[in-house]
């Protein structure tokens, strides 16, 4: 496994260690952190629902781990109540070139960006498989060129996007989240001011 994105489970103490592992496939690691040689737990690595794992999220609420498999354009669910992760279900949303992924605990929410037709797709992360909320919000709309890669800020309810196309990071305001995200500040994203 060739480690690309790892992912920390303060609830159960594991690592979570995604990458590919070859070509077109992928998978997932669990790693107990407490342990200073990080012992892999049996059945680790899991295969990431047939491509490369991309971006990821936690949901605690749920014991969920969120993937973006950028092989299939699909969000990879995966149970985590176990040491090992288990896919639940990969979900075809039609959402191609995915770039991004952001849970927002407060609302049970999920956020995924995806560069084609530069859409912000929001989701109800509350059931086993969560489910889209349509349509997708077009982030042109919004004055956003590329959107990219998110994070969500739980304390002040804000979702942050970066904008590749401008080279800025906006946020949203997710309080009224999924019926309206006003944005809120742009900066830009490279430390200029």
């Amino acid at each position: 496994l060739q480690p690309s994105k790892l992912i920390y489970n303060a609830k159960k103490g594991i690592v979570y260690v995604l990458g590919a592992t070859g070509g077109t496939t992928g998978g997932i690691t669990a790693m107990n952190a407490g342990d200073f040689n990080f012992a892999v737990y049996s059945g680790s690595p899991v295969t990431s629902g047939n491509g490369v794992p991309g971006e990821a999220v936690l949901n605690l609420n749920h014991d969920k781990l969120y993937v973006l498999n950028t092989t299939q354009n699909t969000l990879d669910v995966y149970g985590v109540n176990l040491p090992v992760p288990h896919l639940i279900q990969a979900v075809n949303f039609g959402g191609v070139d995915l770039r991004g992924i952001a849970f927002d605990p407060n609302r049970n929410l999920l956020y995924i960006t995806s560069a084609a037709g530069n859409k912000l797709h929001v989701f109800d992360a509350s059931a086993t498989v969560p489910f889209p909320i349509p349509p997708g919000i077009s982030l042109s709309t919004l004055g956003i060129q590329q959107g990219g890669v998110l994070a969500f800020n739980a304390v002040k309810d804000l979702l942050y996007i970066a904008d590749v196309g401008a080279r800025t990071v906006v946020a949203l305001n997710t309080i009224d989240a999924p019926v309206d995200l006003p944005v809120v500040a742009t900066r830009p994203g490279g430390g200029e001011r």
